[in-house]
């Protein structure tokens, strides 16, 4: 006697759907997955986005403040020439 056992008929549709089930389920994980990694990268994505802009905020800041340093060297070098003509004005001549 052979010990296979073949599946009911009124349990074969039950058992073809078990199998639809697994496939959809393994299609919906991989869609699920999907999802989530691109979601991921987009905020990857935004977050570096965001980090440009602050450099390039540092970036201007850095640039206001250059300019501003090349606005103080030029008056202070305005001041030494004033400051130099005036000692050569006020001393005495030999």
């Amino acid at each position: 006697m052979s010990s296979t056992r073949k599946t009911p008929e009124h349990l074969k549709s039950a058992k073809n759907l078990r199998g639809v089930a697994e496939v959809a389920g393994a299609a919906g994980a991989e869609a699920a997955v999907a999802a989530v990694a691109s979601e991921a990268a987009e905020v990857v994505e935004a977050a570096l986005v965001a980090e440009v802009a602050a450099l390039v905020a540092e970036v201007a800041a850095v640039s206001a403040l250059a300019a501003e340093v090349a606005v103080v060297s030029a008056l202070a070098a305005e001041v030494a020439e004033a400051a130099a003509a005036e000692d050569v004005a006020s001393s005495p001549i030999p």
